[in-house]
């Protein structure tokens, strides 16, 4: 998933991997070009609440160390006055995680979730918002969600990039 990081926001760059904090851990630590430290927390299928909580502490303990992150390597170009933010990944949300992220406003982590995607030898990862409601600054800020058109969805749970159809491959599905 490292090389999607992207997808939560252009300039995004992973500075660090499992991160510990006090009792958990983030699964990648990464900075935008505005020095805004974002962390990102991958889950299976039914650990979004665990996750969630986990977030929520990872970034106050991040938070609170910041600036002394910034002057031990300045070259990462932190800024210690930036709000720590959270992406969590994971293949679904259920509803109370979904509305207890809500209830945190702006500082609501991004919910992702993800699936495997199979293109012939090709393995992949799908990912797309888990809610229009939630986190929607967060996903404007990052890209997610940002004037692009909702892919198609397949039952596959497959999007049309998925399949990497040329215009005169999807022309003929349309005819």
């Amino acid at each position: 998933m490292r090389d999607r990081i992207r997808d939560f926001g252009p300039s995004l760059r992973v500075i660090a991997e499992d991160v510990m904090g006090e009792r958990s851990t983030a699964d990648l630590v990464a900075v935008d070009d505005r020095g805004q430290v974002t962390l990102i927390l991958i889950g299976e299928a039914g650990d979004d609440p665990t996750l969630l909580t986990r977030a929520l502490a990872l970034c106050s303990w991040v938070s609170a160390r910041l600036a002394d992150w910034a002057q031990i390597g300045p070259e990462l170009r932190l800024d210690p006055d930036a709000p720590v933010r959270a992406v969590l990944l994971c293949p679904d949300f259920d509803p109370e995680t979904r509305s207890a992220a809500a209830s945190l406003g702006a500082q609501a982590p991004v919910l992702a979730c993800y699936r495997e995607a199979h293109n012939g030898a090709q393995d992949g990862f799908w990912i797309e918002a888990a809610s229009p409601s939630v986190g929607a600054t967060a996903r404007a800020a990052t890209g997610l969600g940002r004037h692009t058109p909702e892919p198609a969805v397949f039952r596959s749970g497959l999007s049309e990039a998925d399949l990497h159809l040329t215009a005169e491959e999807r022309r003929d599905f349309e005819s």
